[in-house]
């Protein structure tokens, strides 16, 4: 996890594309690092916690890729990792375990629903 950290930190300081693919290789390491981390979860979680027999880590993993389309904010990288574990397999709509891997005390690890269909929203607030 340390080195997840320090990559992460680094990063935050040099979110531009060349240092990003002049550090290519030791992306491919942490990235690595995590894919093992989201298949110790789905292992764990699976244990109490129906999940698809076909999950895979990489489909839990989100890109490290930022979306700058509509942003003000045009730094190409996130300097997170998340994993969502789903019971759908899926980003949004079935129940999740969502792990947000960030520098400076902001991980986090969260549960829930992500963008219920209306009727499960209106069950939830009944």
């Amino acid at each position: 996890m340390k080195q997840i950290l320090a990559f992460l930190e680094a990063l935050e300081v040099n979110n531009t594309r060349e240092w990003f693919h002049g550090h290519q290789e030791e992306y491919a390491v942490i990235r690595k690092q995590v894919l093992a981390l989201a298949q110790k979860l789905i292992d764990e979680i699976s244990n109490f916690f129906e999940l698809p027999y076909d999950m895979k880590p990489g489909n839990c993993i989100f890109r490290i890729n930022r979306d700058t389309r509509f942003s003000k904010d045009k730094t190409p990288y996130k300097t997170n990792f998340g994993i969502e574990i789903s019971q759908s397999g899926k980003r949004q709509g079935a129940p999740c375990f969502y792990l947000h891997i960030q520098p400076g005390n902001n991980s986090f690890i969260a549960g829930g629903l992500y963008m219920p269909e209306s009727k499960v929203t209106e069950i939830i607030r009944a």
